[in-house]
């Protein structure tokens, strides 16, 4: 999947450091992989929020540490 958040929720679904999993991290990390696709200014929407945008993408791994 590919996914446009606020740049702020990427903290939530990417933690920069993999020891602290926390909020919606704890759902996406032990099955996806989540890396930032790109930034997206907040000057290009109108009316422009106050935040800029990530595009991140999600990628399921090959193996899920759920799978028996």
């Amino acid at each position: 999947m590919v996914l446009m958040f606020q740049r702020k929720s990427r903290r939530e679904f990417a933690p920069a450091h993999r020891r602290r999993i926390l909020g919606a991290s704890i759902f996406t990390a032990p099955t996806e992989d989540i890396d930032l696709h790109f930034t997206v200014a907040a000057g290009s929407f109108h009316p422009r929020p106050k935040v800029d945008a990530e595009v991140l993408r999600f990628m399921p791994r090959a193996i899920s540490p759920f799978a028996i």
